[in-house]
């Protein structure tokens, strides 16, 4: 693995990711860091989560049609629930949806390396709007 130059947009890079309370998409990061490094391009913003990604310190996620997006990987294991009308996104803890990895290997037999759990509803904002 190549070693990378400590730039000042990667360390503000790596500083938005870790105080996010939410993943970040590549858009995201670019309107943040602009506000301090004007000149950063999309394609460096790019080019650093890429190679985060690829030193493992950030996780993507993917939402199909709403794209990717990345957040610090040293925080616990997590999954989230997204608003299908407004896009509001939250944490959500393996307990809160009872997910045990034992009992999914102990009844397919499968043996798991990661495991990503997507859920999408109506928050509880968007449904008193609709209902």
């Amino acid at each position: 693995m190549k070693k990378h130059k400590a730039s000042a947009v990667r360390n503000d890079t790596i500083g938005l990711l870790k105080n996010s309370a939410l993943p970040l998409s590549i858009e995201n990061l670019l309107q943040l860091l602009q506000i301090i490094h004007p000149k950063t391009a999309f394609s460096t913003v790019y080019r650093i989560m890429k190679d985060l990604e690829a030193e493992k310190l950030v996780l993507r996620v993917d939402w199909r049609e709403r794209g990717s997006k990345y957040e610090w990987g040293q925080r616990r294991h997590h999954h989230h629930i997204t608003c299908t009308v407004c896009g509001e996104t939250r944490d959500v803890d393996d307990t809160v949806v009872s997910f045990n990895l034992d009992r999914v290997t102990a009844t397919t037999g499968f043996t798991f390396r990661d495991h990503y759990l997507e859920l999408e509803g109506i928050c509880a904002n968007c449904h008193e709007r609709t209902a």
